[in-house]
């Protein structure tokens, strides 16, 4: 009789066991949603960590280029996604208007200025604040996107905390000489082409003769954009918030290096600074900050994981907020 009450135990124990995990995964889901702005409509995916119970909810906002909801092909925004929701953090990640299916649904794109990233983030930003099922709302933005949320936190209200990855610190037009220039022997071949055309747009004036080795960057149609991105000096603007941020960068990261983030810090000493070893751009680990190196370890492979320490710094500043 024994015997049979001890196996009766097991089995309810087992069922249960079963039970509680398949709750657990009901209460985490994730689908597609959208949002409407001036010129179309932007597309992202949202997924929430218990829907059940409000949790606090983190905006991803993409780096610099044609960067979708995954941040593919490396898929570190899928990957960051997956992390923070096993700790009860829900993430909206979405597709910039010059990527995946939010490039299907804007009109005007070769109009794009920088403000528009901005207004953007804010149309998403404010969506989440109206959605009763998030009890807080933090903005992180990666590369580019750590601008773009220090300007959205300035216009809309309520938002918790901002969190810069691998932001830039000084004007863009400091780091394009910064990444242009490496390795040094760029400078010798570049600075002649380079120089006279950012004297130009920082003056407000387009230039159409552009040399070939650097057209892709500099095109006539970009030099709009590029100035309008010009006009903002990150650590000015993040000296204007008057809530918390947490300023993070790895010291493999070759694009955008640690000083940068530390002049981020610098204006404004009473928000955190978090220097992660070996975390490089993609935000996943490489053994040094060689460009080369880095690169052809560490880029354009999905199946390397983002760094722990990153998101679990994430965790601690969204849990103490």
């Amino acid at each position: 009789m024994y015997q049979i009450n001890q196996l009766g135990v097991k089995i309810i124990m087992t069922s249960f066991a079963i039970v509680f995990y398949a709750f657990l995964l009901h209460s985490q889901v994730s689908r597609e949603i959208s949002v409407e702005v001036s010129d179309g409509t932007l597309f992202g995916t949202l997924y929430v960590a218990d829907t059940l119970h409000p949790t606090p909810v983190v905006l991803v906002i993409g780096g610099s280029g044609p960067v979708d909801r995954n941040m593919s092909p490396d898929n570190s925004y899928q990957m960051l996604a997956d992390s923070l929701v096993a700790h009860g953090i829900s993430v909206l990640a979405t597709d910039k208007r010059t990527a995946g299916k939010s490039k299907q649904h804007i009109s005007g794109l070769e109009n794009t200025r920088f403000d528009d990233f901005v207004n953007d983030a804010a149309a998403w930003t404010q969506q989440l604040l109206d959605n009763p099922n998030f009890s807080k709302v933090y903005l992180m933005g990666h590369s580019q996107g750590s601008l773009i949320a220090i300007l959205v936190a300035q216009k809309i209200k309520n938002v918790t905390g901002v969190i810069s990855v691998a932001g830039a610190g000084q004007r863009i037009q400091h780091i394009l000489r910064k990444q242009l220039y490496d390795p040094p022997i760029n400078k010798m071949l570049l600075e002649s082409f380079v120089e006279p055309i950012i004297d130009s747009m920082e003056h407000g004036v387009v230039t159409d003769s552009v040399h070939v080795m650097i057209k892709s960057i500099f095109r006539p149609e970009l030099q709009p954009f590029w100035m309008s991105w010009m006009a903002y000096n990150p650590a000015d603007e993040i000296s204007k918030l008057d809530i918390p941020c947490l300023i993070i960068n790895g010291d493999a990261d070759f694009q955008v290096d640690t000083t940068e983030a530390e002049k981020l810090y610098l204006a404004d000493t009473s928000n955190l600074l978090k220097v992660i070893p070996h975390m490089n751009h993609m935000m996943k680990y490489s053994s040094t900050n060689n460009k080369a190196q880095c690169i052809k370890e560490s880029y354009n492979r999905p199946e390397l994981p983002i760094m722990s320490e990153l998101v679990m710094e994430l965790i601690k500043f969204i849990r103490k907020e």
